[in-house]
């Protein structure tokens, strides 16, 4: 019974052919096409390799220059690498560990440069493994990315330490506060009873004045509100009833719906100068009482500003407003002449 003419030609040598003709072209394309360069050992007892066009360009070599055998890939792997890439070789062929280094290899012309290769082990009947496969992508660009924002957290967070900033994330979405250990430590906790997966809202909470819990939450909201930028002094008890005060800063982050979804800040401890301050406004108060009492006026000189402060007898006596702050030069038209420097 002859067969129907589709199911005549489907199975024609002439057909496959091109079926096979077809399948090759779309192969080189893709192989051509790709950012990744395709490599094949098919006999892992042997020297020999196949190595696609990306390949040697990604090392910079045409095909006729060097030939693709295990012995040129391992004079071109850096030698800080062959160790670890012999035993993910083997780890791969006897028990089917996945393949995927970074690896540094010598390029013809510019030297050493990063690369990802990833590789698959094939096994024949018998379940031995007799060739492997797989690609190498360039990755140099992203590997010398990461090192310099490495450098860059370092140094921040050597200069954190040293300044004693504590740096925090706020998820808005999650309600999840992340601190680092120097938040912990200006609120007089230790930094090793902190988790990652945690939430530092509780201890802020409980850390937090409760005098100045109001105008937190208020500034908080606002700078969500706004989109803008978050920063105010608060004061913050200590486990042990110590009160500090802390100077905190962030910035909102905007999400595609035109919200805040986090606010990055920092923290640092501004006790010393707030007591600082306290006292000095106290020393101005005490020397006002006693001037006034005296009929004694007092001043204090600005050289950056280049202005003159007098206290409020010191107004009193040359009959100004209480509000005037003289310039050095308006000053000393104040004095007699004989008097004047």
């Amino acid at each position: 019974r002859p067969l129907p003419a589709a199911h005549a030609q489907a199975h024609s040598p002439g057909h496959a052919e091109q079926q096979l003709a077809q399948l090759t072209d779309r192969l080189t394309l893709a192989i051509e096409g790709g950012s990744d360069g395709l490599w094949d050992w098919f006999d892992i007892d042997k020297e020999a390799q196949w190595w696609s066009p990306t390949y040697y360009a990604l090392l910079g070599y045409e095909p006729s220059a060097l030939d693709a055998t295990a012995g040129n890939f391992m004079a071109l792997l850096h030698p800080d690498f062959r160790s670890s890439h012999h035993k993910a070789a083997a780890a791969a062929m006897r028990d089917g560990a996945p393949f995927d280094l970074e690896i540094q290899m010598r390029t013809r012309t510019q030297g050493y440069r990063w690369f990802r290769m990833r590789a698959k082990v094939h096994r024949n009947a018998h379940g031995q493994a007799h060739r492997m496969s797989g690609a190498l992508q360039d990755i140099h660009d992203r590997k010398l990315a990461q090192e310099d924002l490495r450098k860059t957290n370092e140094r921040f967070a050597i200069a954190a330490e040293t300044a004693g900033i504590g740096v925090w994330e706020w998820d808005l979405n999650t309600q999840h506060l992340s601190w680092d250990e120097q938040m912990y430590r200006l609120a007089g906790r230790s930094p090793r009873t902190a988790s990652s997966d945690q939430s530092a809202v509780p201890v802020l909470l409980e850390s937090l004045h409760a005098g100045d819990r109001q105008r937190f939450e208020s500034d908080l909201r606002q700078a969500i509100l706004s989109r803008g930028r978050f920063s105010g002094d608060y004061r913050i008890v200590w486990p042990n009833a110590e009160v500090h005060h802390i100077r905190a800063a962030a910035r909102t982050i905007v999400g595609a719906d035109n919200r805040v979804v986090r606010l990055t800040g920092v923290n640092f401890d501004i006790t010393a100068l707030k007591v600082a301050q306290e006292s000095l406004a106290a020393s101005e108060a005490f020397l006002g009482r006693a001037g006034r009492i005296a009929g004694v006026g007092g001043w204090r000189v600005d050289l950056v500003r280049q202005k003159i402060h007098w206290s409020k007898v010191t107004r009193s006596i040359h009959e100004v407003s209480d509000d005037y702050e003289p310039q050095l030069d308006e000053a000393i038209h104040f004095y007699a002449p004989e008097a004047r420097p």
